[in-house]
């Protein structure tokens, strides 16, 4: 099997397994339900994988990246606070846009029931997005990009948390997807008339 075969069925498999999980829960989805949507046998996913314990993992490594790779393209190049605050919104909407099956998955894994080990390594993943989110927000108080009475902890909650909903709402279908964009550019705005300063 070519390397580019190896990788497509990899995908499918990662798509199928993201939907199922998504909709229906890690523990509720049978190895063989996986196989059946992908139209693979058992045999081919155990090769890939080993198990749907190591199928959630690498998916969730996969995705993380992915992440990494559009945190460093989108937001960590940025220059200063405001452009970092565009760049967060551009790379939810990248996200969403290119990869369509890990957007649901990845909202639904923060709050699906999982074994211990991918338990630890999402709290590990989430952890250290906190740290990197907390980080732009400190240094922009540094460079006083961010308004001296604004705490920053909350400052930093605060945003993230206006993004989480937004992406529940796509995720659930309250929103569609230029319906989301509005709502993540209008969010955006809105956020820096009241927390950014104009050294941005």
């Amino acid at each position: 099997m070519s390397k580019e075969l190896k990788k497509a069925t990899k995908e499918k498999i990662f798509q199928a397994a993201a939907e199922l999980f998504s909709n229906e829960g890690y523990h509720n989805v049978s190895v063989r339900e996986i196989c059946e949507a992908v139209e693979v046998t058992k045999p081919v996913l155990y090769y890939y994988f080993g198990d749907k314990e190591n199928l959630l993992f690498e998916m969730m490594r996969e995705t993380r990246l992915i992440v990494e790779q559009y945190l460093e393209q989108y937001v960590l190049i940025k220059s200063n606070f405001s452009e970092k605050l565009d760049g967060i919104i551009e790379f939810y909407i990248r996200f969403i846009s290119d990869y369509p099956y890990l957007v649901k998955f990845s909202a639904f894994i923060q709050f699906m029931v999982v074994p211990e080990r991918v338990k630890a390594f999402k709290n590990e993943l989430s952890k250290n997005d906190w740290i990197v989110l907390f980080g732009i927000f400190k240094e922009a108080r540094k460079k006083g990009e961010l308004k001296k009475d604004i705490e920053i902890e909350s400052a930093a909650r605060n945003f993230l948390g206006g993004l989480i909903i937004a992406l529940t709402e796509y995720t659930s279908g309250i929103l569609n997807r230029e319906e989301f964009i509005d709502v993540m550019h209008n969010y955006l705005k809105f956020w820096k008339q009241q927390f950014v300063t104009d050294k941005n």
